[in-house]
């Protein structure tokens, strides 16, 4: 397991429970364990492979995950499913992955990237860590000045770079979970 999952798990589990949740207390712990380990697992490929090197990038990289499955609902159990979709119908699964996904190539149909299983986790936040890396390195070589709101608004919108309010929002939610992570790191 990676260093990167406990922390994850404690900042997942830190949320506040989505409204109408009929989830069972330990069933939510259990599903979100697997959400974390799924994301640090996701961030320690993209980290090996390349897409991310770096440690500050793994922390940049697992923040900003985790600041994305957060915005599905508070990391609902019916977004997680499939159950409920966002972006009117065209984006899928807790990271969001829309339809078209223009962040990049997805090696599954876009439908099996959501469900509660570890398969469909998996899929699900390497698909998005993917994208999301993608977008980091196009934002990049833009010139952004606020990465980690041009990133964030780039994967939301997947046609531009410049950090929109919603952005900013998500990256100052990022930054404090980086910070989180470092102390736990310490």
């Amino acid at each position: 397991m990676s260093v990167l999952a406990p922390g994850l798990l404690a900042a997942l589990l830190s949320l506040p429970i989505p409204r109408n949740a009929a989830e069972p207390p330990a069933e939510r712990r259990g599903r979100l364990a697997l959400v974390a380990a799924e994301l640090a697992a996701a961030v320690d490929l993209a980290v090996m492979t390349g897409r991310l090197p770096g440690r500050e990038r793994r922390l940049w990289a697992a923040a900003a995950a985790a600041t994305l499955v957060r915005e599905s609902g508070n990391v609902s159990r019916a977004v997680h499913s499939g159950a409920r979709l966002g972006d009117g119908g065209r984006s899928i699964c807790l990271m969001q992955i829309n339809r078209g996904n223009p962040a990049g190539y997805l090696p599954h149909p876009w439908k099996r990237l959501a469900g509660l299983d570890r398969a469909a986790t998996r899929r699900c936040v390497a698909g998005g860590v993917r994208s999301l890396a993608r977008m980091r390195a196009w934002c990049a070589r833009r010139g952004a000045s606020d990465l980690m709101g041009a990133t964030l608004s780039a994967y939301m919108h997947g046609s531009s770079c410049l950090p929109s309010s919603e952005g900013r929002r998500r990256a100052r939610f990022a930054r404090q979970l980086i910070s989180f992570l470092q102390r736990r790191d310490e």
